[in-house]
């Protein structure tokens, strides 16, 4: 997994964009299980759905916030082929967490 503290303001979406697009691009390297899986397309999605939840941190909670990114090898298949071929994907996983106080981490392990 990959973490990154990034301040709060207008070039927070950017920079949390640049970060989960090399944490995903150097894990595509072959680093991990998951790593033959990892399309563009996947990248692309990642990167804009991080923008989105980066820019609404800073906007609602006006604090730095956190960016983990993390690949996980997943368990979607694409439909219309046979099971047997049908290649395993890969699952990413974004969390953007800010720092407001009222807030707490939620425990993962009660989850």
């Amino acid at each position: 997994m990959s973490r990154k503290g990034i301040p709060a303001n207008q070039l927070a979406p950017a920079a949390a964009r640049r970060f989960v697009r090399a944490a995903l691009t150097g894990r595509a390297t072959g680093r991990t299980p998951a790593a033959a899986a990892v399309t563009d397309g996947l990248v692309d999605d990642a990167v804009l759905l991080t923008s989105e939840l980066v820019t609404n941190a800073v906007m609602y909670a006006g604090t730095d916030i956190d960016v983990s990114c993390r690949l996980e090898r997943g368990h979607h298949r694409s439909p219309g082929t046979a099971p047997e071929d049908r290649p395993e994907g890969a699952g990413v996983v974004v969390e953007v967490v800010d720092r407001h106080p009222s807030r707490s981490l939620r425990d993962p392990s009660t989850a």
